[in-house]
């Protein structure tokens, strides 16, 4: 089976690389139009050529209108700057065809088609002109096709160019766009650091709040305990208030007593005051009797000069006066003393009755004190209910 390949003629650089040397007129390559001179053979149907003529011939070579796709890699001037160039790879793919095979520019070419030898007529004066000729058409249709592609590659630069320039724009455009999106997105930081300073706040209150009720809750109940402790005291204040009421019933009894036993001091006082004037009289009635018993004595003295008899019946008389008086103030004495007892006797009984008084006030103004506690107690609670 006769194999045919694309029509193009590479040499080997002194990096390895295949360079695109000479492109065969109306071959499937120059056909296809998108390959230029000095460009580098990479890959054949995704495979590496090598760094050789003879490996890439044997992956070009194939059937005749086999399908072949060739990568290869333009190195092209940045923005028109010959210094600067872009590596740009790009992909074709061709229909293998019949051309003369071609013979890299490292090895001696015998004729314009890539023959070994040269055609019948090379020989002539004709052939050679015929030759040269061909040659002079083959050139001036490569100054053509590069004077083409020059100006292809200078219009792509401009347009690359100003599309280079139109990026930088909507680069710097775009990079102040970045500029204040960073800082937008500062400002986000910013405002969500805040949102989550306040959402810690927040969750913080909650939990002071959730405190707060449980404490609450906690002085509920213990408001409900002490309401029922103040039921208790209640019911607790409410006998005591009977039994302060019982005891001022009590006291009004004591009040009633106290000044029954004040009357009956009075009166003892009285009976007393009686006792002692009637002592003051009988001691003046003794007194009267010893100035009648002193007259009588003078009397006598005075008559004792010749009457003893007389004598005699005055002293029996003195005598009978005397035990009298004896009588009267022991009488006197007696009932005296009696007083004075019924007096100290009545004297203790006030003093027991006044002490028993003060005792109960004492008692009832207690109760009062705690009553008047207790209402208060009530009264706080009630506020504290309501």
């Amino acid at each position: 089976m006769d194999l045919v390949g694309v029509g193009m003629v590479l040499r080997s650089k002194h990096d390895g690389a295949l360079e695109v040397t000479e492109i065969v007129h109306n071959g499937p390559v120059h056909t296809s139009a998108a390959v230029r001179l000095g460009d580098v053979l990479r890959k054949v149907d995704g495979k590496d050529v090598g760094k050789t003529v003879d490996s890439a011939r044997k992956l070009l070579l194939g059937p005749k209108g086999s399908k072949v796709s060739l990568t290869l890699v333009r190195h092209e001037p940045f923005l028109g700057i010959e210094a600067v160039r872009m590596e740009h790879s790009f992909s074709i793919s061709v229909i293998r065809a019949a051309v003369c095979a071609a013979q890299p520019i490292d090895m001696p070419i015998q004729g314009p088609l890539g023959q070994e030898n040269k055609p019948n007529n090379a020989a002539t004066e004709s052939g050679k002109l015929e030759w040269e000729l061909y040659e002079e058409r083959l050139k001036s249709q490569h100054a053509r096709e590069l004077c083409a592609t020059l100006q292809e590659n200078v219009s792509k630069v401009t347009m690359e160019r100003d599309e280079l320039h139109a990026q930088l724009y909507d680069a710097n455009s775009a990079m102040q766009e970045v500029e204040g999106l960073r800082s937008e997105v500062d400002q986000l930081r910013v405002q969500n650091n805040s949102l989550y300073d306040e959402m810690l706040r927040a969750q913080q209150e909650r939990d002071a709040a959730g405190a707060e009720l449980e404490a609450v809750q906690q002085e509920g109940d213990m408001l409900r305990s002490q309401l029922t402790q103040l039921g208790a005291e209640m019911s607790q204040l409410q006998r005591e208030k009977a039994e302060a009421s019982s005891l001022e019933e009590d006291l009004m009894f004591s009040a009633s007593e106290k000044m029954s036993l004040e009357e009956a001091v009075r009166s003892a006082e009285r009976e007393r005051d009686a006792a002692m004037a009637a002592e003051k009289e009988a001691r003046a009635e003794l007194r009267a009797s010893k100035g009648e018993l002193k007259d009588c004595l003078k009397q006598l003295q005075e008559a004792l000069g010749g009457q003893h008899d007389a004598q005699r019946s005055a002293q029996d008389k003195e005598a009978l006066l005397r035990c009298q008086v004896e009588e009267e103030l022991q009488v006197a004495r007696q009932e005296s003393y009696e007083l004075r007892a019924t007096w100290l006797e009545t004297e203790g009984k006030c003093k027991e009755a006044q002490e028993e008084a003060d005792r109960a006030n004492e008692q009832l103004e207690e109760k009062r004190i705690e009553l008047k506690q207790a209402l208060r107690r009530m009264e706080e609670a009630e506020a504290e209910t309501e």
